[in-house]
């Protein structure tokens, strides 16, 4: 399997946030479950979001570009109360971000109408996090959709924990969910200290498999790769070396692509091949939301020897 391949036969759903990441002198589309839709849509899949955005310019522009990407907007509330989400982002020297999350906007509050309902129950992926699940309301709307997908589907769990916008119960609530954990370095780390775990990544992911139930864990790990476990089945890739420019989004389209491999019935370590190129690629690019396709792909995996 590869990232290269199109996925047009399967549907995808994410539910949170979409916002604005607000750079010193620019500003790029973003939301973790944003950006692993644009990553479905541009794999060639059948991709939702379901958020909510404000009734303001900033909304309506993200409106525009996801339409005129061709991306499906008619899961995007529009919330005349609140406005449209902003994060404000400044990269380290290494392209390593840190995020500055502005509240009681728009996503905070995402309904779940009907339509919405319909497209959780046809999705052959659904992806969600415990970032917009900071208040009751969307935390609600995200359990809600969640008990409404059909056997069989894949529900990928990217943990995305940001500031203090988490609490214990809230990770366990959303890890018991789950079926797919995907995390990083750091966020594995804040998961150990939590439920007092020692000793190596896999015996903390082992742990969480048998704990809560879950079929894969992926732990993603920047230039040094990342490793999966699906019960005591264990795949690892090596980083790609390249040039980083900025590591926003990198994940979302890490997770994205090992979902539609996995869903397309790639082996564990080839849905974390296909998963390291794409966000091999993405670490390349400015912002998290690049000109993406399988023929750009190709040529990156060729010019990387992946």
């Amino acid at each position: 399997m590869s990232p290269c391949k199109s996925f047009g036969h399967l549907s995808v759903v994410a539910i949170g946030e979409v916002l604005w990441d607000v750079y010193e002198h620019k500003r790029h589309l973003g939301g973790a479950p944003f950006n692993f839709i644009y990553t479905c849509y541009s794999l060639g899949a059948r991709a939702s979001l379901i958020s909510r955005v404000g009734n303001d310019e900033a909304g309506a522009e993200i409106v525009r570009l996801m339409s005129e990407h061709g991306m499906v907007t008619d899961l995007i509330q529009i919330d005349d109360e609140r406005p449209t989400g902003t994060v404000q982002v400044r990269l380290d020297r290494a392209g390593v971000p840190t995020f500055t999350i502005a509240e009681n906007v728009a996503w905070d509050h995402i309904e779940l109408p009907a339509e919405a309902i319909e497209a959780v129950r046809q999705a052959d992926i659904v992806c969600f996090g415990t970032l917009a699940q900071r208040t009751p309301m969307s935390a609600r709307t995200i359990t809600k959709a969640l008990n409404r997908t059909k056997p069989g589907a894949l529900r990928l769990l990217d943990l995305n924990l940001r500031q203090n916008f988490y609490t214990e119960s809230l990770v366990r609530d959303s890890l018991s969910e789950a079926g797919i954990l995907k995390l990083d370095e750091s966020e594995m780390k804040t998961l150990c200290a939590m439920f007092g775990l020692e000793g190596s990544s896999e015996s903390c992911a082992l742990w969480l498999l048998d704990q809560f139930a879950l079929d894969i864990v992926v732990l993603t790990m920047g230039a040094r790769g990342a490793s999966a476990w699906r019960g005591r089945e264990f795949a690892h890739v090596d980083g790609l070396r390249v040039a980083v420019h900025d590591t926003v989004g990198c994940g979302d389209a890490f997770a994205a692509a090992f979902a539609l491999n996995l869903a397309s019935g790639a082996s564990l370590a080839d849905a974390l091949r296909a998963a390291n190129i794409v966000g091999g690629y993405l670490a390349l690019c400015d912002g998290a939301t690049p000109a993406l396709s399988p023929e750009i792909l190709t040529e990156f995996e060729a010019a990387v020897g992946a």
